[in-house]
This record gives structure tokens, C-alpha cells and sequence, in this order.
């Protein structure tokens, strides 16, 4: 079976370099086969840079560190098709973290990010919050089982409150607390395009994540949504703006 998703992986490989445009996904993840080296990534980097076709890239599972990601990052940048992008348990920590913030200050194609289990902390997420204040593309980002703090969760709560793109924030198995969380809570009552944000096994009571998903679930923000409403839910005052 593991021959066999290699030979799959070397195909679709080949298939992505002649820029064969049935397809539109790839799947490079290093599960139960040998994973990616880095020059194996630094190699798929420059068939990206020419493809056109790819939506999908899936490169997790392959233990690269932040060096590894640099190849990549710097052919997304020249591609202008991939939407969604998963690098899914490596090793990028903040470093890492930090360089994908770079790459999505300048990206107006990706829709969604998969982060899951990199070791981000609070400077990655911070790094990526200030990103996201001014990506006007990106929908979905998944930062679960990674080492997002309070500090963190106040950086995405700032960014909340200036995105109007994000819908998806996807946020469980980290270390935010009560406080973060209400951070996170208070920055939603400016913000409503999100629709989704997961907290689940944080440090957050149950109290707190229902009013989360209450608030959420609001009709008037529902309505304003989806085009039924003329104007926006009333709120507070923004927090910057709070004596």
C-alpha cells in the first residue's frame, strides 16, 4: 500500500510539472510513506512557480522547518492559483509562523491555511494576526494543537476587529484561558464575517464558549450575513476606543 501512494505522489508530481490541468489537487503529505527532504520540497517549489493549475496544495506530515518552507513561500508568490495551502504538522514554530505572516501580507489568492500541530506560539500567532489585519483574501485558518496563549488570542482579537474576510477561526488543543477567550468574545461584536470559532480543549469554561456561540448565532448577525438586513447588529464601543 505505501508503494503504492508513492507511485501515486511521484505521478501526480510529474503531472504538476507538465502543468497538466485536470489537476487541481495535490496530496505530498508524509503519512505512512517516507517524507518529503527538503530538497524534495525545494525541488516541487520550482514546479509551482510555473504550474497554473493547482488549487490545492497538501505538504504536511514532513517534519521541514522553517528553512524548508522558504522555497515554497517564494514560489507562491509568483503562483496566483492556490487557494488552499496545508503544511499540517512540520516543525515551523514561530519562525516559521512568522514567514507564512510574511507571504500573506502580499497574497490575494489563498482562501485557507492549515496550521494544525507546527509549535506556534504567541510571536507566530501575533505575526499572523498582524497578517491577517490586512490579507483581504483568506477565509479559513486552522491553529489547532499548537501553543496559542492569552498574549496570542488578544493579538487575533485585535485582528478581528479590522478583517473583514476571515470566516474560520479554528483555534482548539491550545493554552488560552477565560481571558483570552473573552478577548476573543468582546472583538466578535465588530467583526461579522466569522462564523465559525472552535476553542474546544483551551482552558475556557463552558460558560464562555456558549457565549461565543451564542453570539454567533445571533439572527440579526445571521441576517446581515446573508444579505437580509440593511444594517449591522448595534454594538459596543470598540475596545481601542474604551476609556
Amino acid at each position: 500500500m505505501a508503494a503504492q501512494i508513492v507511485q501515486q505522489r511521484a505521478n501526480d508530481i510529474q503531472r504538476a510539472k507538465e502543468n497538466d490541468p485536470s489537476l487541481r489537487d495535490i496530496d505530498l503529505k508524509g503519512v505512512s510513506i517516507p517524507e518529503l527532504t527538503v530538497e524534495d520540497v525545494a525541488s516541487f517549489a520550482v514546479i509551482l512557480k510555473a504550474n497554473t493549475h493547482l488549487l490545492n496544495v497538501q505538504i504536511g506530515f514532513n517534519n521541514f522547518r522553517p528553512a524548508g518552507l522558504v522555497p515554497l513561500l517564494d514560489a507562491l508568490r509568483v503562483n496566483t492559483t492556490l487557494t488552499i495551502l496545508g503544511l499540517q504538522d512540520n516543525l515551523l514554530g514561530d519562525d516559521g509562523a512568522c514567514l507564512v505572516a510574511a507571504y500573506l501580507k502580499e497574497n490575494h489568492t489563498l482562501e485557507a491555511c492549515d496550521l494544525f500541530s507546527n509549535s506556534i506560539g504567541a510571536r507566530g500567532a501575533t505575526a499572523l494576526a498582524e497578517a491577517l489585519a490586512i490579507n483581504d483574501h483568506l477565509e479559513d485558518i486552522n491553529f489547532q494543537d499548537n501553543n496559542v496563549d492569552d498574549e496570542g488570542a488578544e493579538a487575533l482579537a485585535s485582528m478581528l476587529q479590522r478583517n473583514t474576510t476571515l470566516t474560520t477561526l479554528t483555534l482548539p488543543d491550545n493554552l488560552v484561558t477565560n481571558h483570552g477567550a473573552t478577548l476573543l468574545l468582546e472583538a466578535l461584536q465588530f467583526n461579522f464575517t466569522i462564523t465559525t470559532l472552535n476553542l474546544q480543549n483551551n482552558k475556557v469554561t463552558e460558560d464562555v464558549e456558549r457565549r461565543i456561540g451564542s453570539l454567533l448565532d445571533e439572527p440579526a448577525r445571521q441576517a446581515w450575513r446573508n444579505g437580509e438586513a440593511d444594517t449591522k447588529p448595534a454594538h459596543e464601543i470598540p475596545l481601542e476606543h474604551r476609556q
